[in-house]
């Protein structure tokens, strides 16, 4: 594609999306009346502080005294973290001045809210400035005064105990929003400069246990993810047997899986904190700890999130990868031999990778603590899977739900639950839910093989959400790959996208998918399990936790307050999509520290609220409570402390733990009370009955899903194009699958959800995408029609037209020729072409072409089996040599007329004349020879005729005419 081509694209994709763009985005709330708005998307991406998207970032009423505060007070640390009744605590504070002005008389004021019985209002809390915190404690002036970006680190003590001088006067066990206020003098007397809010867990030890039997406790079920961005050169094709060489931009992951990093660390943290003595675990196992211990019950009520493919990426790195800056396209045109001396065309600057040991270790390590472990696949690199259903391409929301339980159970070793879906956003709409069926691979038949072979018996695929994790007999569902084989042989439109116009390829289609168009899989055999925010879910049957999204299709709903809370840990805290925009800040005011107690008391106080209630109204329940984490739970300090909070409520019976088996699946009367409400409601009109409850600003962009939907549909074109043959093993689906893998890692929301990456974040999809592009125009070119000329001239009407169609790819494909004329121009060419395997046919047409036209200009380009464009169209000119004599006849007859007649004209006016005066020695020398008697006339008359006769030719001297050019 030309400079010129790629620029008008790119603004007709900008210019497409933003036609959509109705002004600047506001906070959107749910409504009494049931309008809830869902997260309508940008046109193109805007960095958190745009003004037209920065109050869906932040709030601008929430710490607003914090927000431009010139003194910054982050806490560094709080012993003990949680505290009893009575007890002193001591916090850390690191107080800089990143203001301008010179900071004198400061003093610390230490304070707190009453005693929260609900999340929702301790986060609110969080997010208020000074004036929520009524009860004044600790004060104290500090001696030193801070110049500008001047830091110190000072110790402050918070007694609790109620009959204590200068107290938080704290009597009941609880939760309690505390805040610590800095204030100063800039020159204007004293006044407010900084604070940082953090929620203080108050312990009672008479009832820190339950031992009445008869009361149980609230069930609870923990995820713990292990996720990572993975920095593939993008741009990868697949290859056989085995994988490709693996080839990363940088060292980033090795270093997260070598001891100390943050892979290395989550990891270790589960295994310590599931084992008994975990600490010593090896590649074979980790000891297997007492029934009744704490470890034991986290085990049990905990079960490994893992993202396929980071799994995917341990396993290439531990046979060898690189590190490059770019990849070597497969399909580079071979050279000559001559021109191949001493050439290194194909090679690209690498470094052999550095770690291929440590990734070996770290994956032996996940397989021993998988093996006795529940485990469950994250989708593909994180992706968003509502993203996904915006583009309407099947076979990416395939890889991303499908792929990832086959990938985890071939390298770990430990089948994944079945029909489990965790979406990264927290909720799912209902243009992605008429997609989910795809988890569950409802297709019959599981004999097909990787050349479209498929089998004739059906046989149900997945497994229902009573599979347990490690099932030898689980029924492996279809790997996307064998679904595209058995839909290809049965119905291959499904896996062709929509033609786009005028012999364009779907890189050029610059018409944003249609959202009603909806998905080609079929509903569930089985039912699939989508664990959402539980307020994202709002107009269909629901009982308990469970909520009836879909023909088989259950939403699972977890604590929308306690997952918002626990997205804000780590160095890069997240904004959520389903949080509610009034707590909505910079989290980075408060320091990680801070927000890992949050998190801690908002878990306490999630188990406090299902077992006794909240104040207002809410009853107790006995629905288990969902932890899920993000996928990138970046500080492995936090999830420590989230992992030590978890065993501290099992070990004191305040928490029974509940396998996530168990917690996704609804009893019968839960289904009965299901079905009930959706037979009363019958077919459903309502456009929004579920999806994000709030403004979601991390959602991809409208420009962002016309280029991945441009590039997964021509991926899908170029799939369909090649052919699978028995002497290659590599396979057309194997060779595409790493391009639309880039895809879902250009959509992933790893990320995208905090203000500080989300930039960076959002250049990196922009930088995949481009990369991806490339390979693919460079695969198409690899597919192309070579004319022997601009212009073919034929003999007659019936004369065949050759034309050399060329393919650089690794797989034969089966395309057509198509073709774009003036009315009435017909074109007669094979039905189908087989070109081989990096090689090249010539193919005969004929066509019939209109009599009126000397000269036809013709547009062809080679196309999939149903129609759609593969490869770059070409222009040729078709005439017949009877019209070439027709028109050029006429002109040589007018030229050879007029040559005619500038002859005779010439003549006349040569002719000898008797007044001539240059005509008289002429007239002496005839009649001297006349009268000379030594030279006869037969002499005379046989030179005469041999002058004529010189050369075929009269000559100079003959007294006749020289033919024109002569």
């Amino acid at each position: 594609m030309t400079t010129k081509r790629r620029f008008i694209t790119l603004c007709a994709c900008v210019t497409t999306a933003f036609v959509g763009f109705a002004g600047p985005a506001t906070m959107s709330m749910v409504t009494p009346g049931g309008m809830v708005p869902h997260a309508a998307a940008l046109p193109f991406p805007m960095t958190p502080d745009s003004p037209e998207i920065k109050t869906q970032w932040i709030n601008p009423a929430a710490r607003s005294q914090d927000d431009d505060a010139p003194v910054r007070v982050l806490l560094e640390s709080l012993e003990p973290s949680t505290i009893h009744v009575g007890d002193t605590t001591r916090a850390r504070l690191r107080i800089s001045n990143k203001g301008s002005e010179v900071v004198r008389n400061l003093s610390i004021q230490a304070q707190r809210a009453s005693k929260q019985n609900s999340l929702a209002d301790a986060r609110s809390i969080l997010a208020s400035d000074s004036s929520a915190f009524q009860v004044a404690g600790l004060k104290f002036k500090l001696p030193d005064q801070l110049e500008p970006n001047q830091e110190i680190i000072i110790d402050v003590e918070l007694p609790t105990a109620p009959d204590q001088d200068r107290s938080l006067s704290i009597s009941n066990p609880g939760i309690y929003p505390l805040t610590l206020n800095v204030n100063g003098d800039q020159g204007q007397g004293d006044a407010y400069v900084g604070s940082t809010h953090f929620l203080l867990s108050v312990l009672n030890p008479d009832t820190q246990s339950v031992s009445d039997e008869t009361q149980e406790s609230p069930g609870m079920t923990m995820l713990w993810p292990l996720s990572a961005k993975i920095d593939i050169i993008a741009g990868e094709t697949g290859a056989a047997p085995g994988s490709a060489h693996l080839i990363l931009k940088n060292e980033n992951l090795a270093a997260e899986l070598a001891q100390g990093g943050r892979l290395y660390q989550l990891l270790d943290a589960y295994v310590q904190a599931t084992t008994e003595g975990g600490a010593a675990s090896t590649s074979s196992g980790a000891p297997h700890a007492t029934s009744n211990s704490a470890a034991a019950k986290l085990r049990e009520g905990s079960c490994l999130a893992l993202d396929p493919q980071l799994v995917d990426t341990v396993s290439r790195m531990s046979q060898g990868y690189s590190v490059a800056d770019q990849r070597p396209s497969p399909v580079a045109p071979k050279l000559r031999l001559r021109d191949s001396w001493g050439s290194e065309a194909d090679d690209v600057p690498s470094t052999p990778g550095s770690s291929p040991v440590v990734a070996g270790e770290w994956l032996a390590k996940l397989r021993g603590v998988a093996k006795d472990s529940c485990v469950v696949a994250l989708p593909w690199a994180n992706v968003d899977i509502n993203a996904l259903g915006r583009t309407g391409n099947e076979w990416l929301l395939r890889e991303a739900l499908s792929q990832g339980a086959s990938t985890i159970e071939q390298i770990v070793g430990v089948a994944p639950l079945r029909n489990v879906v965790v979406p990264a956003s927290g909720y799912v709409t209902e243009q992605t839910v008429a997609g989910l069926g795809v988890a569950d691979s409802p297709l019959e038949d599981t004999t097909g093989d990787t050349n479209g072979n498929t089998g004739d018996s059906p046989q149900q695929l997945g497994t229902s959400g009573n599979s347990t994790s490690g099932s030898s007999n689980a029924t492996p569902a279809r790997k996307p790959e064998d679904a595209w084989e058995y839909a290809q042989s049965h119905n291959p439109g499904v896996t062709e996208p929509a033609k786009p116009h005028g012999g364009e390829t779907a890189l050029n289609d610059n018409s944003l998918p249609n959202p009603d168009s909806g998905f080609h899989s079929s509903q569930p055999n089985s039912p699939i399990r989508v664990l959402v925010s539980d307020n994202t879910v709002w107009d269909v049957p629901r009982a308990g936790q469970f909520a009836a999204l879909g023909p088989n299709i259950m939403g699972v709903g977890y604590q929308s307050s306690l997952a918002a809370t626990l997205a804000a840990l780590g160095t890069d805290p997240e904004t959520v999509g389903y949080s509610s925009p009034a707590t909505r800040f910079d989290f980075r005011i408060d320091s990680g520290t801070a927000r890992s107690l949050n998190a801690q008391a908002a878990l306490r106080m999630s188990v406090d609220e299902k077992a006794h209630g909240t104040d207002s109204g809410e009853s107790a329940d006995n629905t288990p409570i969902l932890v899920t984490p993000s996928a990138l739970l970046g500080s492995v300090d936090d999830a420590r402390a989230l992992l030590n909070t978890a065993s501290d409520l099992l070990s004191h019976n305040l928490a029974r733990p509940v396998p996530l088996t168990q917690a996704i699946t609804p009893s019968a009367e839960q289904e009965a009370d299901l079905q009930r409400q959706s037979d009363q409601a019958g077919s459903s009109e309502t456009s929004s009955r579920f999806g994000a409850p709030y403004d979601d600003p991390t959602v991809a962009t409208d420009t962002e899903i016309l280029r991945v939907t441009q590039q997964g549909n021509y991926i899908d074109d170029l799939t369909h194009l090649m052919v699978n043959d028995p002497a290659i093993a590599l396979t057309r689906y194997q060779f595409t699958a790493p391009l639309q893998r880039d895809l879902l890692r250009a959509l992933t929301l790893s990320g995208r959800r905090s203000l500080a990456t989300y930039d960076p974040t959002v250049a990196e999809t922009d930088s995949i995408l481009n990369l991806n592009r490339e390979m693919l125009v460079n695969l198409r070119r690899s597919v192309t029609l070579l004319p022997p000329g601009n212009v073919y001239t034929r003999t007659s009407a019936s004369s065949p037209l050759l034309i050399v169609a060329r393919n650089g790819l690794p797989l034969p494909v089966d395309a057509h020729i198509m073709y774009q004329g003036p009315e009435g121009a017909v074109i007669h060419t094979p039905d189908q072409q087989r070109i081989p395997a990096q090689g090249s046919i010539t193919t005969q047409m004929t066509a019939d072409l209109p009599n009126d036209r000397e000269r036809t200009d013709l547009t062809l380009w080679l196309a999939t089996p149903s129609g759609n464009a593969i490869s770059d169209s070409v222009d040729i000119g078709v005439q017949t040599r009877a019209g070439f004599f027709g028109v050029y006849g006429v002109v040589a007859l007018i030229v050879g007329l007029i040559f005619a007649l500038l002859f005779r004209m010439r003549r006349m006016v040569k002719k000898p004349s008797t007044t001539s005066p240059a005509s008289e020695p002429t007239k002496r020398s005839i009649k001297a020879a006349q009268t000379d008697s030594s030279v006869s006339s037969d002499t005379t008359d046989d030179t005469r005729n041999e002058r004529r006769l010189n050369n075929g030719h009269a000559d100079q001297n003959s007294g006749s005419p020289r033919p024109p050019g002569r």
